[in-house]
């Protein structure tokens, strides 16, 4: 169920794809550049998810100042200071009736995010990710307001930071240029720019409480033509009597 006129409004995931998500891809993402303690009262303006701050296809050109223009834009475009965050903020859009019904799970899905994410619904906080590639999910239930029809708005906010880490220790960053870097020679500088933030999609979607796949692994059986499948489900302690797993 993508939203329409979206960037990337397939689902992400076509193995696992189920009939009850939402794309929040788009440009109703506010983002702010500010401390990473502090949590933006003002937002500068619009970011297009997902695309990431460096990218022209985020929209912050509209927004940014020219020397910051200069800075996060390729050839080299820089990343954020140590000191600073990315900070995202997203309004969710209103849930289908049938995702108030118990038993069911919501879940929030960023495919990626560079490097380190840490996300809060309304009040309730989730564990920080760390990961430049690897894919981010929490499940939200129980933090959102309003999934019974009483109007209440949720609010998705997102901090992101990528710079090095608080005791010094380097994190990967590939051929990501911290600095201009002109080589020697004909051949041409294997530095790119950097990338922060969101650069992969995001969803919502509706699953089962009591049981759901969350991932399948096939593994081929040698000398044997059949093939051996595992499976990992996620369970949940409070079964609805009854209920079966979307």
């Amino acid at each position: 169920m993508p939203t329409p006129c979206v960037p990337r409004p397939e689902h992400p995931n076509p193995i696992f794809q189920r009939d009850a998500w939402i794309s929040l891809n788009g440009d109703r993402w506010d983002y702010a550049l500010g401390p990473v303690g502090q949590q933006p009262t003002e937002w500068d303006g619009n970011i297009t998810v997902p695309f990431c701050l460096q990218s022209e296809l985020s929209g912050t050109g509209a927004s940014l100042s020219r020397a910051l223009l200069k800075k996060f834009r390729p050839p080299l475009a820089s990343g954020i200071s140590r000191k600073a965050a990315l900070w995202y903020r997203l309004k969710l859009p209103k849930l289908p009736a049938a995702w108030s019904r118990d038993g069911v799970r919501i879940l929030l899905h960023i495919g990626a995010c560079d490097f380190s994410a840490k996300v809060t619904v309304n009040s309730s906080s989730f564990p920080e990710h760390h990961g430049a590639s690897s894919p981010i999910c929490h499940d939200i239930t129980d933090a959102l307001e309003g999934r019974h029809g009483n109007g209440h708005e949720n609010v998705v906010l997102l901090r992101c930071t990528d710079h090095e880490g608080a005791a010094g220790e380097l994190l990967p960053c590939g051929k990501q240029a911290r600095r201009g870097f002109p080589g020697n020679g004909p051949h041409i500088a294997t530095i790119y720019s950097n990338v922060t933030g969101i650069w992969q999609s995001v969803w919502l979607e509706a699953v089962g409480s009591s049981t759901h796949l969350t991932r399948v692994h096939a593994a081929p059986r040698a000398p044997e033509p059949s093939t051996r499948q595992a499976w990992r489900v996620a369970l949940y302690p409070k079964l609805s009597a009854g209920y079966a797993a979307l």
